[in-house]
């Protein structure tokens, strides 16, 4: 039998803790972080868990880095390098070197040293997109103030052990194995709104917005997607309420459920 992860073997992450900067250069660094401590991880596996951690563990490939940074380099208008070999080798020397990083090595060491060896400053100076002008050194800003670990820099990538707590929102464009929506009572999702001094149901403009932000959340998950009811919630005043499971909970259930079982 499988044993159940305890919250010490797992590490929680807020979506608004230390926020990282905006911008595909940012981004692709983050999934480099993501590469470099999977690496890290599957290396030090005992072998009988080796398999299973490759099975499945989402990080990105060396060749898809390789294209991203090959598609940010051609947007900043960059020659291209003398041979098509030598962006995947400098990644693979990055990202999985005889010394490996383990998630608590200092994301700042392992930063400055994928900037010089990707030669990034080059492609965040001319590279049209504003967010990627100060990306890099907003990150090596964050790094260094917060003394962030590697694995923090990885964050919202995947990571084996590793789970992400984000709004709805915050969500939007990413892509995880699994996503768990807790709270899908009616009340929360779709949620009242304060009016007045009271609480009122969503108008239709409302809950149609409501329930745009709803699929986007939902739609996060590219293998399985856990939604969580319950018999009700407890307001921060101590009221307890009790309407049932959400409507968008409900609706759901009899599109895609039997008819005996909806």
């Amino acid at each position: 039998m499988q044993r159940e992860l305890t919250r010490r073997e797992l590490d929680f992450r807020h979506e608004g803790d230390d926020k990282l900067p905006a911008g595909s250069l940012s981004r692709f660094v983050q999934r480099c972080a993501s590469r470099a401590v999977t690496n890290y991880q599957i290396h030090t596996a005992p072998g009988a868990h080796r398999a299973d951690m490759l099975r499945r563990t989402q990080a990105p490939s060396l060749a898809a880095l390789s294209r991203a940074l090959a598609t940010l380099r051609t947007e900043a208008q960059l020659t291209p390098p003398s041979s098509r070999l030598s962006v995947p080798r400098a990644l693979q020397r990055c990202l999985d070197p005889e010394s490996l990083y383990p998630a608590d090595a200092s994301a700042l060491d392992w930063l400055q040293h994928l900037r010089a060896a990707l030669a990034l400053d080059e492609v965040a100076a001319a590279h049209p997109d504003q967010d990627n002008t100060s990306s890099l050194d907003a990150l090596a800003s964050l790094c260094r103030s917060k003394d962030l670990p590697l694995q923090d820099l990885a964050r919202g990538e995947e990571v084996i052990g590793k789970v992400l707590l984000a709004t709805y929102h915050a969500a939007k464009g990413r892509e995880f194995d699994t996503v768990i929506l807790p709270g899908l009572l009616k009340g929360i999702i779709p949620r009242d709104i304060p009016d007045q001094g009271k609480w009122r149901k969503p108008t239709e403009t409302e809950l149609a917005e409501q329930r745009r932000t709803f699929y986007v959340a939902l739609t996060r998950a590219e293998s399985t997607v856990n939604l969580i009811i319950g018999p009700g919630y407890e307001t921060k005043n101590g009221y307890w309420i009790s309407r049932g499971p959400s409507d968008f909970v409900i609706e759901m259930a009899r599109r895609l459920l039997p008819k005996e079982q909806a």
